[in-house]
């Protein structure tokens, strides 16, 4: 039983006890994996199944790799809690992934990008950030920062 109890004693000695309900709210802290995540469908039936079963505030952190052609809405992934107090859902540890090998085979200028990356760069975490940039750059797109 959750609740409070305001006492009140008089000059008499004689107590006065007054109960009152208290309200309590649940606060979760939930990571919402979308590795693989293909499309924003995806990402919003992971978001759904992590905080179908929740109530009160949540806060939904993605992370993982997501497909080049899918785009992370977060405004609309917000949405997805109606049933709860509060909702915020952020980008945690999202990448966009490549597949490198696929692209590599290519006879483009990205597939020619790709391979002299893997021939010149032997740091594997460096060749990552370069290849994911570079493609990026390729692609026309604005946001080139890689974490």
């Amino acid at each position: 039983d959750r609740g409070a109890v305001l006492v009140e004693v008089q000059p008499d000695g004689t107590v006065q006890r007054d109960r009152r309900a208290v309200a309590v709210s649940e606060v979760h802290d939930v990571v919402v994996g979308i590795d693989g995540a293909q499309h924003a469908t995806d990402v919003q039936a992971a978001v759904s199944a992590a905080i179908a079963p929740l109530r009160g505030c949540v806060r939904v952190t993605l992370d993982g790799e997501l497909a080049p052609e899918a785009s992370l809405e977060i405004a609309e992934l917000q949405r997805l809690g109606e049933h709860l107090d509060g909702l915020i859902v952020r980008a945690g540890a999202v990448r966009v992934g490549h597949d490198v090998d696929a692209i590599a085979a290519e006879s483009t200028v990205r597939g020619q990008f790709v391979r002299d990356a893997i021939e010149q760069i032997s740091d594997l975490e460096e060749r990552r950030r370069i290849v994911l940039t570079g493609l990026r750059a390729l692609e026309g797109r604005a946001d080139l920062e890689v974490a």
